[in-house]
């Protein structure tokens, strides 16, 4: 009797074989293990490349938008400004387009009050909450939400974001 494998060879969505340890999964679940990450996952280092741009995308859009760096190990950073930009957009959405709320009144009460969070735990904390109740958050976000920021680093020729409106509005941009 031969044994159920523990390396497996799997190719990915993306066409890459890579050689996988299953041996933390019973015998019996292997294979269909195997299936699953052919079926539904690109390679690591596909996926690398994929999460580098987007969280690139996501960082050119919060400086577009005017928002402060996060403050935070570089983990929970780049955690915190998807979750804050995901936020941002459903809370827009979920406000703005259904007519809830006016443009200018989530310019003020979540953009405005948004920039002064600059802890990225506070948005790891809070990323279950409704994208609806995001202005009542922000309205007394605690004393955990603005954090102190590491040593400025040289002065940037780079200009200020404009007053008055941000680029957040653009539909067409952040769909």
């Amino acid at each position: 009797m031969t044994p159920i494998p523990t390396e497996w060879d799997i190719t990915h969505t993306c066409g890459h074989t890579v050689r996988k340890n299953l041996s933390d999964k019973p015998a019996g679940q292997r294979a269909g293990t195997a299936r699953w990450f052919a079926k539904n996952r690109q390679c690591p280092a596909c996926e690398a490349t994929q999460r580098a741009a987007e969280d690139a995308e996501l960082r050119a859009e919060a400086e577009r938008d005017g928002m402060p760096e996060l403050v935070g190990n570089d983990g929970a950073v780049r955690w915190a400004v998807r979750i804050r930009q995901e936020f941002l957009r459903a809370s827009f959405r979920e406000l703005v387009e259904t007519n809830l709320v006016d443009a200018a009144v989530f310019q003020s009460d979540v953009l405005e009050t948004a920039r002064r969070v600059t802890a990225a735990r506070w948005w790891i904390d809070n990323r279950e909450i409704a994208a609806v109740d995001l202005p009542e958050l922000l309205a007394e976000p605690g004393p955990g939400a603005i954090a102190k920021a590491p040593a400025p680093a040289a002065a940037s020729s780079d200009p200020a974001p404009a007053a008055g409106w941000v680029s957040f509005f653009d539909k067409e941009a952040n769909r």
